[in-house]
């Protein structure tokens, strides 16, 4: 029964990609920097967005808000977080590809409820069916130990283990003394290289090119059955062995 439900699970992670790639411009990969998480109430800096077909990069962040206005640090924020939750709201048919955005500490709803702080209004709620979790999928791709935490957390090290580039990025504690000490940009910077990781990482996956550092038997299996099955399936081969 484990086998099964370990099978369906890499079914239904590799068809989600497959779904995900047969419509790229309604792909967005999302991700944001902010304060420290010891912080009571954790600040947003930087929204990177990045559309999967187009390439397309654009943020959304507290230099960009201050350029227009001399306000307060909240009331930049509460703009910011506006513009955002208006290019969300605009997308009802986009899926957002995501690393670990699943909670009030660090997250969509992290989001929301900062955004419902600041302005008292409340936000847009993107549907759980249009959010991916690659940090998840992963893991149920090629198991708990496909890469080790470490002192910088799996994301850093799965773009390390790929040779990715991570020019300007920064791991969540620099992110966090970056904030401490104004250094806005370095956080902009760092948003930004990250969605282009986790472009690359959804690349590699989507070609069974993801290198890791443990991968279970049982995973290996699964996933090579399911390459077999996929190829297969393409339509030269169906018409030729006239598969039903």
């Amino acid at each position: 029964m484990k086998l099964i439900s370990k099978f369906n699970d890499i079914k239904d992670i590799k068809k989600r990609i497959t779904t995900i790639y047969k419509q790229p411009d309604r792909g967005i990969i999302i991700h944001y920097g902010c304060s420290s998480f010891d912080e009571q109430h954790i600040k947003i800096v930087s929204i990177a967005i990045k559309n999967l077909a187009s390439g397309e990069t654009q943020s959304f962040s507290i230099p960009q808000e201050a350029q227009k206005s001399k306000e307060t640090y909240d009331k930049l924020e509460a703009k910011m977080l506006e513009k955002y939750f208006i290019y969300v709201e605009n997308r009802p048919d986009f899926v957002f590809i995501h690393w670990n955005m699943r909670d009030s500490k660090y997250g969509f709803k992290a989001l929301e409820d900062r955004y419902e702080a600041l302005t008292g209004i409340k936000a847009y709620k993107i549907p759980d069916d249009k959010k991916f979790d690659l940090s998840r999928g992963l893991i149920l791709l090629y198991g708990e130990n496909y890469i080790g935490h470490g002192e910088y957390g799996r994301l850093v090290n799965i773009i390390s283990l790929n040779n990715i580039t991570f020019k300007d990025g920064l791991t969540g504690n620099e992110e966090a003394n970056a904030f401490k000490k104004g250094e806005y940009q370095k956080i902009i910077f760092s948003t930004l290289r990250k969605v282009d990781c986790l472009q690359n990482i959804l690349d590699l996956v989507r070609k069974n090119s993801l290198k890791v550092s443990i991968l279970p038997i049982d995973n290996r299996f699964i996933i090579n059955s399911l390459g077999v099955l996929e190829f297969l399936a393409m339509p030269i081969l169906r018409k030729i062995f006239r598969f039903t």
